[in-house]
């Protein structure tokens, strides 16, 4: 299980983390978290994703989410990743907008197209730098209809 420390309960504690090998090689995978101040959680992912790092990239996206904050995931410096991250990263995205946040993934065009080859919508947004995701990630998550925690009813719309 993987735990994120929140800057809010500990702003003594480091706010960086690092999964992977000190200097990973061609294609290895290393992942590393920050939170920060006031801001998303960013995940970073370097290297190949294959289907041996799915449930690890699963564990960090759900203790974001159990953060409560938005999450920005970066893949600019993956150069493969296997398509069952695809289910993780939507889920993700479904599971944050419930709670008005939001899943921003920062990656290129190619593997953008790498993970949506049929051009479905991936359930998150795509943008090409960690700077936009951020910037995106810190907007309120916009929601067609707001319920009301207490009765669950949700109120109707004025035109």
């Amino acid at each position: 299980m993987v735990f994120l420390r929140s800057v809010h309960s500990d702003p003594e504690s480091i706010r960086l983390s690092f999964c992977g090998p000190d200097n990973p090689e061609d294609g290895a995978f290393a992942l590393s978290v920050d939170e920060l101040v006031g801001g998303p959680v960013v995940i970073r992912i370097v290297g190949s994703i294959d289907r041996s790092a799915i449930p690890v990239i699963g564990e960090c996206v759900s203790e974001a989410i159990v953060c409560g904050r938005s999450l920005v995931v970066d893949l600019l410096d993956v150069e493969f990743v296997d398509p069952a991250v695809v289910p993780v990263l939507s889920a993700a995205a479904s599971r944050l907008a419930a709670h008005r946040c939001r899943a921003i993934v920062a990656c290129t065009p190619e593997l953008q197209r790498q993970l949506d080859p049929s051009g479905a919508h991936l359930g998150t947004e795509c943008v090409r730098s960690v700077a936009d995701a951020v910037r995106s990630a810190v907007k309120p998550a916009r929601s067609e209809q707001v319920s009301n925690s207490c009765t669950g009813e949700t109120p109707a719309r004025s035109a």
